[in-house]
């Protein structure tokens, strides 16, 4: 379980994965910072399309 943890940790896909469920319980639990969430959302996500994938 640690092995399978440590290799997704430098997966690009785990930290969207980690993203999205943080937004998710921002909006769920944090309703009045759901705008902060937004912006680091999109932030996120053009970061994520501009960096290249190794």
């Amino acid at each position: 379980m640690i092995t399978w943890l440590k290799k997704r940790l430098f997966e690009r896909t785990s930290w969207d994965g980690a993203a999205l469920i943080v937004v998710g319980a921002i909006i769920l639990f944090l309703g009045p910072f759901t705008k902060v969430a937004a912006y680091a959302a999109i932030i996120y996500g053009v970061w994520t399309l501009w960096k290249k994938e190794d």
